[in-house]
């Protein structure tokens, strides 16, 4: 059996403007401040050392939604006219960068969970409906089979797939057997919509550490809403297939609930006010940029909705700042299926020229992350890190780029960051 995976076509904005609606009743001393953030571009080893990594291509969506910041600069922020011509323009530059980012990342969601079995991923563009399309396209030479093209390529299209199959192999990959036995087809069938949501997370996480802009509008709702919004039905629709997974894994959860979920996480968020609040703002002659509501250090908290191999779950994320000390946590928990736990801890702070993070995530199994960001010079800056993944915690199976060795995986990386 080949598992196509096939992208939704893009989804549409319509719950921004509820969002513009709800702004009304947020209390004036939310409003956020303007916050003096800088573009950046990282050159990082997983890259080109290991190309399986969500984390890593997270980060690189974070670099390409800042970079959309740059068209703004070609007017001078002298009036409220002004600002408003620059949130236009970030707005329009963002979008079309983030729909290209979030198709990318959807499929690449489907092949990183596949390389994690030992299949080799390639994608495309367009859709496959039937089963003749689908054996022409088994049968074709790979359209690409790294992420950067692939997410270049996506400016120009607007729908894509994800192929693989254990006849193509990375490593002695698990049997069709075996994956189904184990779960696995869940986070196969689900990676894309997961992948969308984990990068709502980063976008969350930006804005807390560096601060943000309106330009995350877009991509953050259509992550925020991707299962809710998916329009591409039938046996190739990765909604009615993860659903179909859980039901032959005996966990009762349908279509309607996967759809519910992806909405509560949304109006959940409250990233999702501040983005329509900070944009409302942007018309009125106010900066485009602005830090994340945090009354008292308290970061206010956002929800994320995935699919997970134990059930659906929600994961809510917070944190605490206090001087050049963050603190982040997030708690997510299995709703719907086994009832599995887990806590995420962390701890971040800002030296003169070095800024240090750790965190760990505590459930069935560890994991870990750790990085140091050391500025070498005024535009530059070089970083290491250090990452242990087990797909047995709920974080794990999300990010871990290969099951060859186990249930663990250790991810060394270096690289190197410029700033303008």
């Amino acid at each position: 059996m080949r598992l196509p995976r096939l992208r939704r076509q893009r989804t549409r904005c319509w719950a921004v403007l509820v969002l513009n609606v709800v702004v009304a009743l947020i209390p004036g001393v939310l409003a956020g401040q303007t916050a003096d953030t800088h573009r950046s571009f990282s050159f990082d080893s997983r890259y080109v050392l290991q190309t399986y990594s969500n984390d890593a291509v997270a980060a690189f969506g974070i670099d390409v939604l800042n970079l959309s910041t740059l068209p703004t600069q070609l007017i001078v922020p002298s009036s409220k006219l002004r600002n408003a011509a620059q949130g236009v323009i970030l707005i329009v530059g963002s979008t079309i960068l983030g729909q290209a980012f979030g198709l990318a990342y959807h499929e690449y969601g489907h092949g990183t969970r596949a390389a994690a079995a030992g299949w080799r991923p390639r994608y495309g563009f367009g859709t496959i409906s039937t089963a003749e399309e689908l054996m022409d396209a088994l049968q074709a030479p790979p359209e690409y089979e790294s992420f950067l093209p692939y997410f270049l390529g996506s400016i120009s299209n607007h729908s894509g797939y994800t192929l693989a199959s254990p006849d193509d192999a990375l490593f002695p990959p698990l049997s069709e057997e075996e994956v189904i036995e184990n779960g696995w087809m869940v986070p196969l069938s689900a990676g894309g919509l997961n992948n969308q949501m984990l990068f709502t997370e980063r976008i969350e996480d930006e804005t807390y550490r560096s601060g943000g802009h309106i330009g995350f509008l877009t991509t953050y709702v259509n992550g925020k809403l991707a299962a809710s919004q998916y329009d591409l039905g039938g046996v190739f629709g990765d909604v009615g297939n993860v659903a179909r997974r859980y039901q032959a894994m005996g966990l009762d959860i349908s279509e309607d609930q996967i759809d519910s979920a992806s909405r509560a996480s949304f109006f959940l968020s409250s990233l999702s006010y501040q983005l329509a609040y900070q944009t409302f703002r942007m018309f009125t002659g106010k900066s485009i940029r602005f830090t994340g509501w945090a009354p008292g250090g308290v970061e206010l908290p956002n929800t994320s909705f995935f699919m997970t191999l134990s059930g659906l779950s929600y994961r809510v994320s917070t944190g605490y700042r206090t001087g050049a000390w963050r603190f982040p946590l997030a708690v997510e928990n299995v709703f719907e299926g086994d009832g599995k736990t887990e806590i995420s801890i962390g701890a971040e702070r800002q030296f003169v020229h070095t800024y240090l993070r750790a965190r760990v995530t505590v459930g069935v199994g560890i994991g870990v992350g750790l990085r140091a960001d050391h500025r070498i010079r005024d535009k530059v800056a070089l970083f290491a890190g250090y990452s242990l993944y087990d797909s047995r915690n709920l974080l794990g199976e999300r990010l871990i780029p290969s099951l060859e060795h186990g249930s663990r995986y250790h991810d060394l990386f270096v690289g190197l960051s410029v700033a303008d």
